[in-house]
């Protein structure tokens, strides 16, 4: 129980975070662990586990603004590549399972 019990870590590969005087960043990864007792708190199934043969559908996002170096800071520069039409000013959405739409909302659309 407590605060600390989960586990996050990242890791950083050249550069800095938000940083650009830093240099360029070459990659990120983060690790990040679930405790069961978190997931099923305040549900219809709090206080269980899963149980061989159950499915629990689960999605992770990523929202990616486009940005430009301005004395030292980043800027937003709204430019979609990932859109329909790239260029299009608004920002990135990834999606580990895609859900057909641009809404994290949509339980039923996340992938099991």
């Amino acid at each position: 129980g407590g605060r600390n019990a989960g586990f996050c870590a990242t890791h950083v590969e050249g550069g800095g975070i938000n940083d650009p005087t830093k240099g360029l960043t070459k990659y990120w990864t983060s690790e990040v662990a679930l405790p069961i007792s978190k997931l099923v708190y305040n549900t219809t199934i709090s206080g269980s586990t899963p149980k061989p043969g159950d499915f629990w559908r689960i999605n992770f996002s990523r929202v990616e603004w486009a940005v430009k170096a301005v004395n030292g800071r980043y800027w937003k520069e709204p430019s979609c590549q990932s859109c329909p039409v790239p260029g299009t000013p608004t920002e990135d959405n990834w999606v580990w399972s895609k859900q057909g739409v641009i809404d994290m909302h949509y339980p039923e659309r996340w992938g099991f």
